[in-house]
């Protein structure tokens, strides 16, 4: 069962989204003082090692082009949430009370 992880990394979190989807991103919220926060549907512990990887410089990304559109579309993303003033923006399938493999959300 995932239980899902939070980042504040932008990098950390698109490769957690070339890893597990684009539609793993559930949530994201954005302080601006602090910056922003991912809530990405996944497994925790499997992304604390990714994360370790990341740290480590192990962690390979396969497809640049795919993990770059992927970065330009979240950028994009919180942008528009900046210029709109919101705070906070969740996916379809979180509005709709489930994560993005048909899970109900807690």
């Amino acid at each position: 069962m995932k239980d899902g992880y939070t980042t504040n990394d932008l990098v950390l979190g698109c490769a957690l989204l070339y890893l597990y989807g684009e539609n793993s991103l559930l949530r994201i919220e954005r302080d601006p003082v602090r910056g922003q926060t991912l809530q990405i549907d996944c497994q925790s512990l499997d992304a604390d090692e990714y994360f370790n990887e990341f740290k480590e410089g192990r962690l390979a990304i396969s497809d640049l082009r795919t993990y770059m559109r992927i970065y330009d579309t979240l950028i994009r993303r919180l942008k528009d949430m900046q210029r709109r003033g919101d705070l906070s923006w969740c996916s379809e399938a979180w509005q709709r009370g489930v994560t993005s493999d048909g899970r109900k959300v807690r």
